[in-house]
C-alpha cells in the first residue's frame, strides 16, 4: 500500500508504502550512511539491524545551489520503521533509519517531513517509538529533541590503545555488557558478552579489542581503562510520542 500526501507549504511531499526501500531510497540511504560512518555517526561495520517492514521517502521541491535546478521534487530524505514484538510481547516501532541527502542537509527538510506526518498520519509515531543516534549524532538529537524525545540511556563504544598486549578475540568481536534496554533495537553484533564480576576481578576476563558498555557502569568502565581502553564514541537510545512539539 502507498500513500502520498503534500504539505500545505510545499517544502516537502512524503510517500510511505509498507515495504523495504525501494531503489532510489536504498541508494540514498547507502550514500548517507557512508557520509556518516565516517564521521563515527552510524553503527560499526558488521552490525545488522531490523529488516524495515516500511518506508517513508521525503521529497522536495526546494533549489540549492550545489543542484542541478528542476521543476520536479527530488528525493531529499528517507525515513525506514520496523514494527516488531518484544520480549514482554508488546508491539515496538523502531526507527530504522532517518536520513537526509547531504545536498539537502539543513534545509529543514526532515523536520517538516516529520510535522506532516504526525499532522496526517499521529498514530504513525505511537508513544513507544524508538530510536538510536549512533555516536549520538547532533542533528538526529536536535531533532528528537525537537518533538519531545525521552533520552532511555546511552552506551559507550571503548577500544583497547593498540600498545596494549594483543587480545586473542575473534577479529571484529566486541566485549558487550549492557543493559536489557537496548534489546528493543533488534541489532545483531559480533559479540562476546562480558561476565561483569569476573571482569571486575581480573584482568583477563575481558579478551576483545573492542567494548561496548552502558554509560552509567562507572566501575566497568574504569576496569576498561586500566585495562587501556579508552573512548571512541557514545550511542543515545530515544524513545518518543506524537505529542504536539512546542
Amino acid at each position: 500500500m502507498t500513500h502520498r500526501t503534500v504539505n500545505d507549504d510545499e517544502l516537502v511531499s512524503v510517500e510511505r508504502y509498507l515495504a523495504p526501500p525501494r531503489s532510489a531510497a536504498h541508494e540514498l540511504i547507502a550514500r548517507a550512511r557512508d557520509i556518516d560512518e565516517s564521521m563515527g555517526f552510524g553503527p560499526p561495520p558488521g552490525w545488522r539491524l531490523p529488516p524495515p517492514t516500511s518506508t517513508i521517502e521525503i521529497h522536495t521541491a526546494l533549489h540549492r545551489w550545489s543542484v542541478t535546478a528542476t521543476d520536479r521534487p527530488r528525493l531529499a530524505g528517507v525515513i525506514t520503521l520496523c514494527e516488531r514484538d518484544t520480549v514482554d510481547g508488546s508491539d515496538a516501532l523502531i526507527v530504522v533509519d532517518l536520513v537526509v541527502a547531504p545536498e539537502f542537509r539543513s534545509t529543514g527538510v526532515a523536520t517538516a517531513a516529520v510535522e506532516h506526518l504526525l499532522t496526517v498520519s499521529p498514530a504513525l509515531f505511537r508513544s513507544q517509538a524508538t530510536a538510536c543516534a549512533y555516536g549520538s549524532h547532533p542533528a538526529a538529537l536536535r531533532l528528537a529533541a525537537r518533538f519531545g524525545a525521552d533520552v532511555r540511556t546511552r552506551r559507550h563504544h571503548l577500544l583497547r590503545h593498540s600498545t596494549a598486549p594483543e587480545p586473542h578475540a575473534e577479529p571484529g568481536s566486541t566485549a558487550t555488557s549492557l543493559s536489557a534496554r537496548w534489546r528493543v533495537l533488534g541489532e545483531e553484533l559480533p559479540q562476546t558478552p562480558i561476565d561483569r564480576a569476573s571482569a571486575l576481578r581480573s584482568s583477563s576476563a575481558i579478551d576483545s579489542i573492542a567494548a561496548l558498555v552502558d554509560a552509567d557502569d562507572n566501575a566497568l568502565i574504569d576496569r576498561l581503562r586500566s585495562l587501556a581502553f579508552s573512548h571512541d564514541r557514545t550511542d543515545t537510545l530515544v524513545s518518543f510520542s506524537s505529542r504536539t512539539p512546542t
